[in-house]
């Protein structure tokens, strides 16, 4: 088994912040609605903004790793590895 590439592991990186990003979102939304005033909105307006700038950042990586931006690059090395 070989190691995963930079690219590779950048777009798991960039996956998982995105699903973190999705879920605490969906979760401030309901908060919101249910409790505005809650002290756990702001924490959780702040948890996404800093989930943004993570996935902003990561995306950037990933770019600069290869500025082709090819997404299906990661499937085709995947492949190559098996």
């Amino acid at each position: 088994m070989k190691p995963a590439t930079d690219i590779q592991a950048t777009d798991w990186e960039v996956r998982l912040l995105t699903q973190q990003l999705s879920r605490i979102e969906s979760m401030l939304s309901w908060r919101e609605k249910a409790d505005p005033d809650s002290p756990l909105v702001q924490d959780d307006r702040l948890h996404v903004c800093k989930l943004r700038r993570l996935v902003a950042e990561a995306t950037e990586r990933r770019a600069a790793l290869d500025p082709r931006g090819c997404r299906s690059c990661g499937s085709r090395e995947e492949q190559q590895l098996q």
